[in-house]
């Protein structure tokens, strides 16, 4: 079965999420062992998770589930604090990338995650990435050559999915604040 959430939804996880952590972060401290044993990982956790609450406070109330995920990802990477802070940084990254391979799944495109050689990218029909600050990007050059290019329908249908998700999240009509 399939839910819906709303902005107001995923800030409320990831308040209750932050004050869970922050309230058995000496507990996590003496785990003390991952990703290595200096006995803060508890407490790095804990302020990451925090600089992402607010980041996230900072937002309009009415804010959608695009600019509640920009607001995650980015409050996360600018407030990691350790190793385990960027880990869980990128924890956190990985759930607003989700977002673009849905699209993709719901266009009936083919999502390829793996580590590619650089021939794997020269032979590319397209090559897109994605961030928290961006929807998604064409790359078009690797390594100064000329790369992609070969399909730009495909990227064109991904970038419209990705706003018309966006539009619908946030009732916005331009991505322009």
């Amino acid at each position: 079965m399939s839910q819906t959430y709303t902005g107001s939804d995923v800030l409320a996880a990831i308040a209750s999420a932050s004050a869970q952590l922050s309230e058995r972060k000496e507990e996590i401290n003496r785990l003390n062992v991952f990703p290595v044993p200096d006995g803060d990982t508890g407490t790095n956790m804990s302020l990451t998770l925090k600089s992402v609450v607010d980041n996230i406070a900072k937002l309009p109330a009415n804010a959608g589930v695009a600019e509640v995920r920009r607001a995650i990802t980015t409050g996360a990477l600018m407030g990691a604090r350790g190793n385990s802070g960027v880990i869980t940084s990128q924890i956190l990254r990985g759930i607003a990338k989700t977002h673009m391979i849905q699209a993709c799944y719901r266009l009936g495109i083919t999502v390829m995650e793996k580590c590619f050689t650089l021939d794997d990218l020269m032979n590319a029909d397209e090559i897109i990435v994605t961030s928290s600050s961006n929807f998604c990007l064409h790359a078009c050059e690797v390594d100064g050559k000329l790369a992609g290019g070969k399909d730009p329908a495909t990227l064109k249908a991904i970038q419209d999915e990705v706003l018309r998700e966006y539009y619908a999240y946030t009732g916005k009509t331009t991505v322009v604040d």
